[in-house]
């Protein structure tokens, strides 16, 4: 514990650190005056009377707010709010997402797309799923792994690109 002298009153206090400077009285003081003065000023910024003619912070065009705190005009605020939402979900995108680029043939994007729909799904699951099959189709024995590949053949469409 050090013995302190309040800056503000001259009073002598014991605290935990050498740095405090004020007693409990005049920091609490200090605390209610610093929020009063930026209620005050907040207070003086909103003295805007509904219905009078505002000019846009971003803009500069003139619109008529809908309550007192209002700064922007109607086309600035969707703006803003759209970049606000678009920087939230890319920052969780990046925090919480992979991203695994690849290309396919002309065509067999919208194929995929429209398979993954048909089993309730997408792209991304289709994948997953695919890859987990086949990890579990790998740790297989190979007399399994070619009873799949028999009924796989059995029941697979006719695919007329490999014949060539």
């Amino acid at each position: 514990m050090f013995e302190v002298t309040c800056k503000e009153c001259g009073k002598k206090y014991f605290s935990d650190k050498n740095s405090d400077g004020y007693c409990e009285v005049c920091r609490s003081c200090r605390i209610a005056k610093a929020k009063h003065k930026y209620y005050e000023k907040r207070k003086n910024d909103r003295k805007r009377v509904k219905g009078t003619l505002v000019k846009c912070e971003k803009c500069g065009t003139l619109f008529s707010p809908v309550n007192s705190a209002q700064t922007l005009c109607e086309k600035c605020q969707y703006i803003k709010e759209k970049e606000y939402k678009m920087t939230a979900s890319n920052n969780y995108r990046k925090e919480n997402n992979d991203v695994i680029q690849f290309k396919v043939k002309k065509g067999e994007r919208d194929k995929l797309k429209s398979y993954a729909k048909e089993n309730g799904m997408n792209v991304t699951e289709l994948i997953t799923a695919g890859i987990s099959f086949l990890k579990a189709y790998n740790s297989l024995p190979l007399d399994k792994q070619k009873e799949i590949d028999e009924i796989l053949n059995t029941y697979a469409p006719d695919n007329d690109d490999k014949k060539t």
